[in-house]
């Protein structure tokens, strides 16, 4: 009786492998194996290149600088290129809705004494995406 009880017990099993084997091996008859590739490493990168010194050149479309240590390069500039300029302002040219990045040190009489600021005007920023 322990003999009946495995086999109504195994033949379902035997049944789910013989349907899985079958689905294997109509898989891998299947599959189109004719132009698969793997796919390729990516294109390098070019590296970055950063260098700090005086503008020498200038053209529409390129810069070059020359660094504290005399060598030059240049630079080709994207038509898309964002530009800034560092220049001197005065608290009197902040307006409501500018950019305001400020450096403060601890002060006696106030919390914070502002000593220098960093200014973005409101029509330079760029709108939200």
């Amino acid at each position: 009786m322990t003999r009946d009880k495995l086999k109504e017990a195994v033949a379902p099993l035997l049944g789910l492998l013989a349907v899985a084997l079958v689905c294997a091996v109509l898989g891998y008859l299947t599959a189109n194996t004719r132009g698969a590739k793997a796919p390729g490493a990516p294109a390098p990168q070019p590296e970055a290149s950063l260098v700090q010194g005086t503008l020498s050149a200038q053209t529409s479309d390129s810069i070059t600088v020359m660094s504290d240590s005399g060598t030059s390069r240049t630079y080709k500039l994207s038509s898309d290129l964002k530009r800034e300029q560092l220049r001197a302002a005065t608290f009197a040219e902040v307006r409501v809705g500018d950019w305001l990045n400020g450096g403060a040190i601890s002060h006696a009489q106030s919390v914070y004494s502002l000593t220098g600021f960093v200014l973005i005007p409101k029509e330079l920023l760029a709108a939200p995406k």
